[in-house]
C-alpha cells in the first residue's frame, strides 16, 4: 500500500512522502508489537489483561487479510489439533467464562501460527525483546525494593521472616511470582544465548544480563526458574560445545576464555557483593536457603509442597476420564492447582490431550536436530527456548502464562518456520553461522 502527500505552494518545490506498507511489514509490525508488549502491558480488568489478549484481534485480521502463507509445516498441525482437543474437554460444562478461557489460550499460543507469514529473524525479536524485559525486570525489583505490592493477589507471594516479618516477593506488575521468574527464566536464557553465540558476544550486554537476572532470581526467589535458566542455558551451551568440537576438537580461543571468566566474577560479584547490600542478613539468610535442599527436611518442603499435591492428583486419576474435567476447572475438584503443565493438561483436558502436546513438542525438538547443519542458531536457540519451557512446567503451568508464552511461541513460529523456508536469507550471522561459513 502506498500513501503519498505533497505541497501544492508552486513557489515552494514540491516535496513527497511515500509510505510503503507491505503484507509482511504489517505482520512484522505486529509480532515485534507482541515481543516488546507483552512484558509490560498489563490492564487490571477482567482478571488481568495482557498485550496477547489486545493483539488477538488484529493478530486475526492481519492473517485474514495480508497474511501469505510461506509453508505449513507439522508443527503448526500438531499445536492446532492441541488447541481443539482443550476445547473439546469443555463439552460438559455450561459456563461461558470458561470458553473464554480458552479463547485466551488460542490467543496466547496464536503467535506461533502468525510467524509463519513473518520475514523476521530471531535477531530482530530478541533485540525487542531484551529491552522490554529488562525494564519490565528492572520495574519489579524497584517495586520489590520500596515493598509495594499492586494487587490484592500478592498477600501470599510473601517471604516470611522469623522475627514474624515479611517482604514481598518480587512480582512486577503481574500480581505473582510465578509469571515474574518466567520472565526472568526466558529472556535470560534467549538474550544470554544470543549474546554469547555472536562471533564477538558484548561483554557489557552479557554484563547486564548476568546482573539483572541475579538479582531478580533473588528478590523473587523462584526456584523453578532457575531450573528453566539452568536447563536452558545447559540446552544451549551444549548444542554450542557440541558443534566447536565438531569444527575445533577441544581448542578453545582465547575469548571464550575470557567469556567464562566474565561469567564467573560477574555472577560471584552479585552474589557476595551487591545481594548483600539490598537484604538485611535475616532476610538474606531466608531468601538464600529457600535455593539450599539442605535447608529443608524433605524434597516436598523445598518444593514448596508440590511433591504432595503431585501424589494427589495421581491418586485421582480414576476421576479424570477420558476428556479430562475441563480446561481450567481442576479448582473445582481437586484442593490445589498442581503446579505441573503435564499434570495440569492430563487432569484437565485428557490423557489425549497431553500426548498432543507432547508430540508437539517433541516435533519441535526433532526439527531443531534434523536441520543444525543447515540453521545451527536457529536450532541452537529452539532447543534452549523449549528446555527451559519444559523445566518450567515441571513446577508451573507457563502454557497459559499471557506474560511470557506469547514471546515464547514467536521464537519457536520462527524458528520452525525457518527449518521450513531453508532458503530465506538471516538478517546477519550469528558466530555459530560465521564459524560453520568459515570451516
Amino acid at each position: 500500500m502506498n500513501t503519498r502527500t505533497g505541497t501544492c505552494n508552486p513557489g515552494l518545490r514540491r516535496t513527497t512522502l511515500t509510505i510503503v506498507m507491505t503484507r509482511e511489514s504489517v505482520v512484522n509490525s505486529l509480532l515485534l508489537a507482541y515481543a516488546f508488549l507483552t512484558p509490560l502491558l498489563v490492564i487490571p480488568v477482567a482478571g488481568l489483561l495482557g498485550a496477547s489478549d489486545l493483539l488477538f484481534i488484529p493478530a486475526i485480521a492481519a492473517t485474514v487479510l495480508v497474511g501469505r502463507l510461506r509453508k505449513c509445516v507439522t508443527s503448526h498441525f500438531l499445536l492446532a489439533a492441541f488447541l481443539i482437543l482443550v476445547g473439546v474437554s469443555l463439552y460438559q460444562t455450561d459456563d461461558l467464562s470458561y470458553v473464554l478461557k480458552w479463547g485466551r489460550l488460542i490467543g496466547i499460543s496464536f503467535p506461533f501460527f502468525l510467524a509463519c507469514f513473518s520475514t523476521l529473524t530471531l535477531r530482530q525479536v530478541i533485540r525487542v525483546f531484551f529491552w522490554s524485559g529488562l525494564f519490565a525486570i528492572l520495574t519489579g525489583i524497584v517495586l520489590w525494593w520500596f515493598d509495594i505490592a499492586l494487587f490484592a493477589e500478592e498477600a501470599n507471594q510473601r517471604i516470611w521472616l522469623d522475627n514474624g516479618e515479611s517482604r514481598i516477593r518480587a512480582a512486577g506488575v503481574f500480581g505473582n511470582s510465578t509469571g515474574f521468574g518466567a520472565l526472568i527464566a526466558m529472556w535470560t536464557v534467549t538474550c544470554g544465548m544470543q549474546t554469547i553465540s555472536e562471533e564477538r558476544p558484548d561483554k557489557r550486554i552479557l554484563a547486564a544480563i548476568l546482573l539483572t537476572s541475579i538479582v531478580g532470581l533473588a528478590c523473587s526467589t523462584s526456584r523453578v526458574s532457575l531450573a528453566a535458566i539452568v536447563a536452558g542455558m545447559g540446552a544451549g551451551a551444549s548444542f554450542m560445545f557440541a558443534a566447536h568440537l565438531k569444527r575445533r576438537g577441544f581448542r578453545l580461543r582465547g575469548s571464550t576464555i575470557s567469556l567464562a571468566i566474565l561469567v564467573l566474577v560477574v555472577t560471584l560479584g552479585t552474589l557476595c557483593l551487591i545481594i548483600p547490600q539490598l537484604m538485611e542478613q535475616e532476610w538474606l539468610q531466608v531468601t538464600y536457603s529457600r535455593f539450599d535442599p539442605r535447608a529443608h527436611h524433605s524434597s516436598n518442603s523445598f518444593l514448596a509442597g508440590r511433591v504432595a499435591i503431585w501424589r494427589e492428583y495421581l491418586a485421582s486419576i480414576d476421576q479424570w476420564g477420558v476428556l479430562g474435567v475441563g480446561y481450567k476447572q481442576g479448582y473445582l475438584h481437586f484442593s490445589s492447582s498442581p503446579h505441573n503443565q503435564f499434570l495440569s493438561l492430563a487432569a484437565e483436558c485428557g490423557f489425549l490431550c497431553l500426548c498432543m502436546f507432547i508430540v508437539f513438542v517433541a516435533n519441535i525438538v526433532w526439527n531443531s536436530f534434523a536441520y543444525r547443519m543447515e540453521k545451527p542458531f536457529e536450532a541452537m536457540m529452539c532447543l534452549a527456548v523449549i528446555a527451559t519451557f519444559i523445566a518450567d512446567s515441571m513446577g508451573g503451568e507457563p502454557l497459559g502464562s499471557w506474560q511470557i508464552t506469547p514471546v515464547t511461541m514467536i521464537l519457536l513460529g520462527i524458528c520452525v518456520s525457518r527449518f521450513a523456508n531453508r532458503t530465506v536469507a538471516d538478517g546477519g550471522r550469528t558466530g555459530l553461522e560465521s564459524s560453520r561459513a568459515a570451516s
